[in-house]
């Protein structure tokens, strides 16, 4: 079994190739489990390489859903080979999952909500919905002139807050996301992506004890939640007030989510090297560091950080400001 990753926007789009069955199963489950925990919650599914799929395959496929259903998750399948859509369709998971044929499908289910908003414009959940199609396919303003359509007839629906919030981070408007995220936390206080969310915006606006409160908030909700996991290390590890660095707790937080990722996840290698580095170990923060940057370009904003990180730790200093 094959798995290669393709990020588009907020979307992770993982091509599955070979054979889904007793022997490749679990791998596959554990892979697509760790990236959902790290937080990948818009997951598409290529299947134009899956030749077989057996029924502990399709367990994979139900596991999958019902744990991006928990955390307010997006799943579709696209390309299926027609025996296993049959499979799935008598199995009954067309009516758990979205299931595209090709790009070809998926405009058209675009074409589909606008059809089902032409017959009624005040439907907040289509509004919602087609935003998240057209935000997956990086067409931003559009959707987040949906966004905006669905909160103006229902203005506590807290995941097109949400949802909002993502949009306008990637356009790299953190302000309005910040006000996006504290309304879905009206909303829906419980709503541990928009605590976490909330949290990266602070953080990266120095609005440092606020962003870890958030932090730990999500993850009081969410305790197994890698990404949560990862977020609070990194900014425990590397906050630039001393009152509120807690090197102890970032590198038990930074191993927990280093142990779900199998020590091959180099965004969560970063915040373990930075960890170590805070709790005064230099020697395994630069071995670590060394071990995410050969999983990473050297030049990329990642390697970038690595790279920085390294020296401090060589010079035996922590990175103590990581926004």
């Amino acid at each position: 079994m094959e798995f290669v990753e393709q990020e588009n926007g907020s979307v992770l789009t993982l091509a599955l190739k070979g054979r889904l069955d007793v022997s490749s199963s679990k791998a596959a489950e554990e892979r697509i489990l760790a990236l959902i925990d790290a937080g990948e919650h818009r997951l598409v599914l290529d299947l134009a390489g899956l030749d077989y799929v057996s029924s502990i395959g399709l367990r994979v496929f139900m596991l999958v859903a019902k744990r991006l259903k928990s955390v307010d998750g997006r799943l579709a399948l696209c390309a299926l080979q027609p025996a296993i859509g049959k499979l799935i369709e008598i199995a009954g998971l067309e009516q758990v999952l979205r299931v595209f044929s090709t790009r070809k499908e998926a405009e058209e289910a675009i074409a589909q909500y606008h059809e089902a908003l032409r017959l009624n414009p005040n439907y907040s959940d289509v509004r919602n919905n087609l935003g998240i199609v057209l935000h997956g396919q990086k067409r931003n303003q559009e959707a987040i002139a949906q966004y905006h359509e669905a909160l103006r007839i229902n203005p506590a629906y807290a995941e097109a807050h949400y949802n909002l919030g993502n949009a306008l981070i990637d356009q790299g408007n953190k302000q309005e996301a910040i006000a996006q995220y504290r309304q879905a936390l009206q909303s829906n206080p419980g709503y541990a992506e928009a605590h976490l969310n909330l949290g990266n915006a602070l953080f990266e606006e120095a609005e440092v004890g606020e962003a870890i409160a958030h932090a730990q908030k999500a993850l009081e909700l969410q305790p197994a939640n890698v990404a949560i996991q990862n977020s609070l290390a990194w900014m425990l590890a590397t906050a630039p007030q001393a009152s509120l660095r807690n090197g102890a707790k970032a590198l038990q937080l930074a191993t927990r989510a280093n142990q779900s990722t199998g020590g091959k996840n180099p965004l969560i290698l970063r915040t373990l090297a930075a960890a170590y580095a805070q709790a005064g170990d230099f020697p395994h923060a630069i071995q670590t560091a060394h071990a995410a940057l050969e999983l990473v370009q050297s030049d990329s904003f990642l390697g970038g950080t690595l790279l920085r990180g390294i020296k401090l730790y060589e010079a035996g200093r922590p990175f103590e400001d990581g926004r």
